[in-house]
């Protein structure tokens, strides 16, 4: 069984998260890798592994680290939270939501035997490097700097400067920056820069940019570019007010950057972290500068376009939080964004916003001063761009206009379809219900948890509107309501006498043959304790044999499981028969995936017939499937080991054919 906090962590994960933890390159490339991502398993453990298929075939594992942080270890070259983790990350989780089970680990190939010693290994690697985090490791050459007197240290400066001119260059820029810094000035007056520091940044910016990195070779792996160089000529230049030249040398630092990214094929992001460190300092330098304001954006604005591998997506100082400016600034920004074609486009695959959308018209106008106009904006293109309606709900609380904030979240639930958590009308739903919950409203709480439970069908929110029900004195009402709804399709304004209040949403639209719904009564009943209902339902569903690609896809169950799970006691025959359905068709196909539906079906059939009387029978199944498919060899062993486990193998042999 799944490590409970490790469903709990990959069924909350956002791409934020995902970012946090592996670099936005590796998220960007893990989605690219989702299709080639085998079933995830639960191996013993609890954590969650599977093969992941590229130029190679990698085995990936994710568990919980010691301090409740999600952990991912892969045998590619880069070895952990890569691309393969993340992909694994976005499958189990998306697994997860739908309720679809993530089968057991059972037997392992020794193939997996080996990678699994492999990944152990890994994490005991990463293990030990967290616990010396805090530790000042240092290698031979740092202990014996160290450890230099004064005289020996000095003459090894003076060796370096005399044989390597890059240090005497760098030293003197520091020694005269130092000097303009002590020397007595006008506070007006800039600090003047050694006359050499512009082309000594220069060649940093090639020297870090020249190498080609490829963290899969394994000479060269974790050589990652070094732009500390830059970094530091870059904050030179700024805190002396050079913002000129760092806004040439941005420039060319982009454009550098990404020939080098081109050339790193395998690149993980190492690339785009260095280089919009770097450019972070430029638009520090340029945001504090005495450019006009409208400058400052159209430096922004061409800075980011023609990114073609995305060196700058981690780029986060801007305009839109960083420019201090009055409110004339801020209207001569609004004016000039409002002639400009004003749109919201990606570089690449990145999603990377390189211009400005609505809402930022709309933020400099609110930064003007100018409320009424900057509602003006929103409004008027609300039929345009559905996500304005959060932006405007957010610019009249920000003001304290809170009734008018709701009035457009509810007028945006009314026209949007509301099918997910992720669309506009349900982040418009979470607001209301969060104003709701700060003002201890608990009947208008239950109506928008009942919402979302309608708009996301799935049966892990029903907890969570059982408690909040519960609070304003509804739950039997909603629940019969859903019963009813489920079956019929009745909508909740035709309830009389309805406890809460009526919430205003487009539900998703449903076709004539919407009603009933199996799958929620299924699950309703088994969540309920209504096992015979939930037979009941089980057996009038359609019949519908899922393919893929023409063929019939491997028959691992689906609410199967919880249905002979909830009548084992009450109609014993009844789970027998759906267990015994999905042991026949799983054995149309070979593999192991397969094969562990068939042992796990048959483990479950062996209490129930064995409190029936009915050992002999369950033992004469398995004999006759080991002799109908005897050239399956881990289907017979996989059998062997389940006899085995249950204690009756020295009995198998009475049911095998001479």
């Amino acid at each position: 069984m799944i490590d409970a906090k490790l469903k709990e962590k990959l069924l909350g994960m956002t791409w934020d998260d995902l970012r946090v933890w592996t670099g936005s390159r590796s998220v960007e490339r893990g989605r690219a890798y989702i299709g080639k991502v085998d079933p995830p398993i639960v191996l013993a453990d609890g954590s969650v592994a599977a093969k992941v298929h590229g130029s190679e075939t990698y085995y990936s594992r994710l568990s919980m680290g010691p301090n409740g942080e999600l952990e991912g270890v892969c045998t590619c070259p880069v070895g952990c939270a890569c691309k393969h983790a993340v992909a694994l990350a976005l499958v189990a989780s998306k697994a997860l939501q739908k309720d679809d089970a993530i089968a057991d680990a059972g037997r392992l190939g020794k193939g997996w035997e080996m990678a699994l010693e492999e990944l152990d290994c890994l994490a005991c690697d990463r293990a030990e490097e967290a616990e010396n985090d805090d530790v000042d490791e240092r290698d031979e050459v740092q202990d014996h700097v160290a450890g230099l007197g004064e005289e020996e240290l000095r003459d090894l400066i003076l060796e370096l400067i005399a044989v390597c001119p890059s240090v005497r260059e760098h030293i003197a820029a520091k020694l005269a920056l130092r000097k303009n810094a002590s020397a007595a000035k006008p506070a007006s007056e800039k600090k003047k820069l050694p006359a050499n520091i512009v082309p000594q940044a220069r060649r940093a910016i090639k020297d870090a940019t020249q190498d080609y990195y490829d963290p899969y070779d394994r000479y060269g792996y974790d050589e990652v570019p070094d732009y500390s160089v830059v970094l530091s000529y870059f904050e030179d230049l700024r805190d002396a007010g050079d913002w000129k030249n760092l806004m040439a040398l941005g420039k060319e630092l982009k454009r550098r950057a990404n020939e080098q990214a081109e050339r790193s094929a395998h690149d993980e992001g190492e690339i785009c972290r260095e280089a919009s460190r770097c450019m972070d300092v430029v638009a520090q330098a340029v945001m504090e500068s005495d450019l006009d304001p409208v400058e400052k954006v159209k430096w922004e604005a061409e800075i980011k376009a023609d990114d073609s591998f995305s060196v700058l997506y981690d780029m986060e100082v801007s305009y839109r939080t960083a420019l201090k400016t009055d409110s004339a600034g801020w209207k001569k920004i609004a004016d000039y964004l409002v002639d400009r074609e004003v749109a919201d486009h990606v570089v690449g695959c990145t999603g990377l916003r390189v211009w400005a959308s609505w809402s930022d018209v709309a933020q400099a106008f609110e930064n003007a001063g100018n409320l009424d106009e900057a509602i003006r904006t929103l409004r008027n293109r609300l039929e345009d761009y559905d996500a304005l309606y959060v932006d405007m709900a957010e610019l009249l609380e920000r003001h304290g206009r809170l009734d008018e904030a709701k009035a457009v979240c509810r007028e945006g639930m009314a026209r949007l379809p509301d099918d997910s958590y992720e669309t506009t009308s349900g982040k418009l739903r979470e607001k209301l219900r969060g104003w709701a919950e700060a003002e201890g409203d608990v009947k208008s709480i239950a109506a928008y948890d009942l919402a979302g439970f309608l708009s996301n069908l799935w049966i892990g929110n029903y907890d969570e509107l059982k408690k909040s029900c519960e609070k304003a004195d509804a739950w039997e009402r909603v629940q019969d309501f859903l019963r009813r709804h489920f079956e019929t399709g009745c909508p909740v304004v035709d309830e009389k006498r309805w406890p809460l209040p009526k919430i205003e949403v487009r539900l998703p639209d449903t076709t004539a043959g919407a009603f009933p719904n199996y799958d929620m009564l299924i699950d309703l009943a088994v969540k309920e304790g209504r096992g015979l209902d939930a037979l009941k339902w089980f057996k009038a569903r359609p019949n519908k044999e899922e393919r893929t690609w023409g063929f019939k896809r491997d028959f691992s169950g689906g609410k199967e499981w919880d249905v002979a799970d909830a009548v084992s006691d009450l109609q014993p025959d009844a789970a027998l028969e759906i267990w015994r359905g999905l042991v026949a068709k799983n054995l149309e196909c070979a593999g192991e995936e397969c094969y562990r539906v068939i042992c796990k079906a048959l483990a479950k059939m062996q209490p129930v017939m064995k409190k029936a009387g009915r050992l002999d029978e369950w033992l004469k199944g398995i004999a006759d499937i080991r002799s109908e498919y005897k050239r399956r060899r881990n289907l017979v062993k996989m059998l062997d080991d389940l006899v085995r486990e249950r204690g009756a193998s020295s009995r198998i042999a009475d049911y095998q054919e001479g």
